[in-house]
């Protein structure tokens, strides 16, 4: 990629246009894997420009932009009128390169499969609802494979990891202070200190899902929606297993019932397992 990126830059000198070029550098997920709406890997990804004449070198900007952003401001750099008819999401982005200060947006929205976020400078929302459909399935999962059924989208091959790092991962409402909790390993949607601070972005939300207008639980309500309190019973569930690498396992002895009783693990026992499995995979 370097070697690649080194090409494209040495071929603007060469063709003495590099100084009135604006090139931009993303990506559409982070470093490690892209089934989640949190920052950390998911939605918050590189982005570097460069435009000698007016990006000053060395500028940082910590405003919220998204990639929607960019038709708009090729068009406004361009000096290109939008063709009737023709939609734009985004915002020309021009305003930040003379002053990095200089806010785009307040807010953004995110989207994926069963869950929709927003987030401002400080804040995020994550909400996670269910239609009928998907509901029919979770219920019909046996322990183990109820994770794989609540996840957001059906092929989340990084659920596991996501587990284990955020226990919150699949709850229905969640909050962060990216702040204090970049990584949001602290979800304060059900500290009733921040019950204000709650209803403020889902309001956001709602402001962002009503022009759609397509169902989405209690923010747009429907025969098709699953009550949140539908839910919570499935997600209790979810203490009864520990994420493993790629998988899950229970964490106590199965009841008469098939269910597992919970039993959750030292981290010294799950120290000392980890390290009998390793060796396993070495003797074999």
């Amino acid at each position: 990629m370097d070697a690649t990126v080194g090409a494209m830059l040495d071929q603007l000198d060469r063709l003495g246009i590099a100084d009135n070029t604006l090139f931009v550098f993303v990506s559409d997920h982070g470093t490690k894997g892209k089934w989640t709406l949190h920052d950390h890997n998911g939605t918050a990804v590189p982005c570097i420009m460069r435009w000698p004449k007016v990006i000053k070198a060395r500028s940082v900007s910590s405003g919220l932009i998204q990639t929607t952003d960019f038709v708009p401001t090729f068009l406004d750099i361009a000096g290109v009128k939008k063709p009737d008819g023709y939609r734009v999401d985004g915002i020309s982005l021009r305003p930040m390169f003379s002053n990095p200060a200089n806010a785009i947006h307040e807010h953004l929205f995110f989207e994926l499969g069963n869950a929709r976020g927003v987030r401002t400078g400080d804040w995020k929302h994550i909400a996670v609802r269910y239609n009928t459909e998907h509901f029919a399935r979770i219920q019909s999962v046996n322990l183990m494979r109820l994770p794989r059924a609540l996840a957001y989208i059906g092929n989340d091959k990084t659920l596991s990891n996501q587990l284990g790092r955020r226990p919150h991962y699949l709850e229905s409402d969640q909050l962060y202070h990216l702040g204090k909790d970049p990584l949001e390993a602290n979800n304060l949607a059900h500290d009733t200190e921040y019950s204000e601070q709650l209803k403020k972005m889902k309001s956001v939300l709602l402001r962002e899902l009503e022009p759609q207008a397509r169902p989405f639980g209690e923010f747009i309500p429907s025969s098709n929606s699953v009550p949140v309190e539908d839910i919570q019973p499935y997600l209790r569930k979810l203490t009864q297993l520990t994420p493993i690498k790629r998988g899950f396992e229970i964490v106590g002895p199965t009841s008469s019932t098939g269910d597992a009783v919970p039993k959750i693990r030292t981290p010294e026992e799950r120290k000392r397992r980890r390290d009998e499995r390793q060796k396993n995979r070495t003797e074999k």
